[in-house]
């Protein structure tokens, strides 16, 4: 985390305690919105399809949640991961499964790993029609690889009917992700992210991207005062909770600026090779 993150995240707290209804009845929309549209800048999306989050896992249980109310999934219906999928992530699709009748069909990643075959091969193999979600990790958080591409393209050619959602915890940052438009890289229907990662921004920021079909059927896990009026007000206001973290991304936002994101990504990645 940049020091100046958290040194931004301690201000807010301050500022926030001093007058708390103030800050919660009139200030901390139009702050959320002056954040959410300068991620989605660096995000290449409209602002109003990012959705500020505590965490990855918390806003893959809101949309999957969604999506089972949604889909009504049966005993006739699959869904499809890697093993190398979260462990969390898993558990939450156990869970699922165990209460709708849907199966879980993993597919083993063996390594050593010598090309992006092994992985596309891998997936193809537990793709059926009657595949009706995909989740698929862009970096695995327990494997040294990045998701081929060519898996999203895979996912529709084999499973039309699937929704796909990529949990892109490790990648913002360390990947140029494009969520919006005809060139983007991975053409989901989701995406989830952290911002304390690479991001380098406080603990507890993470974001949600939808598509506008989801955006008619997702809703957040929690139910209060911002819920029914348009779906970023549902996820701005889930009772009383601290946003100072996520306020204070603007801190790492004006870092990445000055420094400029493009050339540390290159430098990161001569790094790691």
């Amino acid at each position: 985390t940049l020091k100046s993150c958290l040194d931004s995240k301690r201000q807010w707290e301050e500022y926030i305690e001093r007058q708390p209804v103030r800050f919660f009845d009139r200030e901390a929309f139009p702050w959320l919105v002056h954040t959410t549209r300068g991620l989605s800048q660096l995000l290449k999306t409209p602002a109003e399809q990012l959705l500020p989050l505590p965490s990855v896992t918390v806003g893959s249980n809101a949309l999957l949640r969604s999506w089972q109310r949604r889909r009504r999934p049966d005993g006739q219906q699959r869904a499809a991961i890697l093993s190398v999928t979260y462990g969390s992530t898993k558990k939450l699709l156990r869970k699922l499964a165990k209460e709708s009748g849907f199966q879980v069909d993993e597919a083993a990643v063996e390594f050593p790993l010598e090309d992006e075959e092994q992985i596309l091969s891998a997936l193809d193999s537990i793709l059926k029609p009657n595949t009706t979600l995909v989740v698929l990790d862009l970096i695995p958080s327990n494997a040294p690889f990045v998701l081929p591409p060519e898996a999203v393209a895979l996912c529709r050619a084999k499973a039309p009917d699937a929704f796909v959602l990529l949990d892109a915890a490790h990648g913002f940052f360390g990947l140029p992700l494009k969520l919006t438009g005809p060139r983007r890289d991975y053409p989901v229907d989701a995406v989830v992210t952290n911002c304390h990662k690479w991001f380098c921004g406080a603990k507890g920021t993470a974001l949600l991207h939808v598509g506008e079909e989801a955006q008619e059927w997702l809703e957040p896990l929690v139910i209060s005062h911002g819920y029914g009026s348009d779906l970023p007000s549902g996820f701005y206001w889930p009772g009383l909770a601290d946003w100072s973290s996520f306020l204070a991304l603007d801190e790492a936002m004006a870092f990445w600026d000055l420094v400029g994101i493009e050339p540390a990504r290159t430098y990161c990645n001569y790094m790691v090779r």
